[in-house]
């Protein structure tokens, strides 16, 4: 009888990390999308009781803590790579709300969106060339 249980309870445990395997999955495939709690317990069959707290046991951490947390590391990457607007990034990503953005980013990052830009911007000056291109990037005058 017990083995029995331990297979229906291991069971239960692969198909509820399975679950939260897909939903991480289909988070990231839309994470440039605006997405709620709502969504994702709609888009799962589950309930959001049930679905919060098995999302939680899984990662560690509840699903609007993760989806806020992807979203903002996200932005960072956008910020050190690109010249896009910030406010065009956080709308980019969904937020509605530039505020909430740069109050979520600050407390993530611990700085504001474009203090980080300026702290972890790599200039493009400082790309490294392989040595035998290095000299076809210097002027005329300067050789």
């Amino acid at each position: 009888m017990s083995s029995e249980i331990n297979l229906l309870h291991s069971d239960t445990m692969s198909n509820i990390r399975r679950v939260v395997h897909e939903i991480l999955n289909w988070i990231e495939v839309n994470i440039h999308q605006p997405m709620s709690v709502k969504d994702i317990v709609i888009r799962s069959g589950y309930s959001k009781f049930y679905l919060q707290r098995t999302f939680k046991s899984v990662t560690g951490e509840p699903i609007a803590r993760y989806i806020c947390r992807r979203k903002l590391g996200a932005a960072a990457c956008l910020l050190r790579e690109n010249d896009t607007g910030i406010s065009d990034i956080a709308l980019g990503l969904g937020f509605e709300d530039i505020s909430t953005f740069y109050r979520c980013f600050r407390r993530e990052f611990g700085l504001s969106p474009g203090e980080y830009r300026k702290r972890w911007r790599k200039p493009s000056e400082f790309i490294i060339y392989p040595e035998e291109d290095a000299t076809a990037h210097y002027r005329e005058g300067d050789r």
